[in-house]
Order: structure tokens, then sequence, then C-alpha cells
């Protein structure tokens, strides 16, 4: 985006998705990745951005499995996003659709704090990982499939008053080439 774009400055905002539309909503927010399902709101058009499959994150001290089910990770200490987010929702209906409500042991809505309490032990975390993430290489965390699969799919929102030619057109351009890089060839 810099080299394409020199004038384009970008101030990062995490709000999640609902502080996200809301924003979009507003116009106090230019352009967002947030999580579906969302509602169709007037002002605001959503574009298809990328899709990541969740996988279970255990600590490597725990039993070894092939894949991580609703109900063995229901029987353990959960690390789950914060009431509310699109994530957590997400997760408890993959264990509500298996019949699980379970609590988790810590609530937290950043990836990298949610990986650090795996490392340390204090249990499991459902997060997205994309095709070749090295993010979660680590000796002390194991990534297990979901059975059954679980995705997040990621659009990018603006503003539908918002120029096709303007500055977060511009930005979401250079994010749609993004997404279609990490996916590699179909």
């Amino acid at each position: 985006l810099a080299k394409r774009h020199p004038g384009i400055e970008i101030a990062p905002m995490f709000i999640g998705s609902e502080g996200s539309v809301a924003g979009l909503q507003a116009g106090t927010v230019d352009l967002a990745l947030v999580s579906l399902p969302q509602p169709a709101l007037p002002g605001v058009r959503f574009t298809p951005w990328m899709t990541n499959e969740m996988r279970a994150l255990v600590p490597a001290s725990w039993p070894v499995v092939k894949r991580a089910t609703p109900a063995w990770l229901a029987e353990r200490p959960l690390v789950m996003n914060e009431p509310g987010s699109r994530m957590q929702t997400l997760t408890m209906e993959w264990f509500a659709n298996a019949g699980y409500a379970p609590r988790p042991r810590i609530e937290h809505n950043y990836d990298t704090a949610m990986r650090g309490l795996v490392e340390a032990g204090y249990g499991a975390a459902l997060l997205p990982v994309a095709p070749g993430d090295k993010a979660y290489a680590n000796p002390r965390v194991r990534v297990l499939p979901l059975s059954p699969r679980l995705e997040r799919k990621l659009v990018i929102g603006q503003r539908a008053t918002e120029s096709r030619e303007g500055a977060a057109a511009r930005v979401a351009e250079v994010l749609l080439e993004f997404s279609r890089a990490w996916a590699g060839p179909a």
C-alpha cells in the first residue's frame, strides 16, 4: 500500500466487528475487517475477504488426539474470546451444535495473549489459522484440526457512499490482493 499509494495513511483501531460496523454507519470508520454474519445495514456494503479455518490450540502436555471435538474440549479448561464478540459467538455455536455449553476459564480478545495462555498451560483456545501461518509454531502448543470443521469468514466493510476511487477503496483493493495471495492458487 505504501509503495503504490504513498499518500494514504492508516490509523488502525482494534474495536471488534460490532464497533467497526457502528463506526462505518456513524462515519467515524472508513474501512473495517469484520466477521460474518453481519446484518444488511443501510449505508454499509460488505465485500468477501478471507476465510480462516479454526483450529484448537492446546498445551502440548495434554493427551494426544488427532482431532479436537466439542466433547473432548468441553471437558478441559478453555480460553475463549469475550462475551458478545463474533469469535465467542462462533465458538459457542460450534459447541452448542454438538450439545455442549462449556464455561471458559479465561476470556480474552487478543489472539497473541490467548496463544500465550495456551502456551502457559491455562487451557485450550479455538482460533483462526491461515494456511502456512507460522505464528502458532511452538513446542509447548499443539494445533489440532476441529471435528466438525469450523470456519471464520471475514468481509471488508465500507460506507456505501464512499467513492470507489477514494483512499478507502485503494486500501480495500490492496487487502483483496493480499487475501488472494494468502490463499494461493485455486
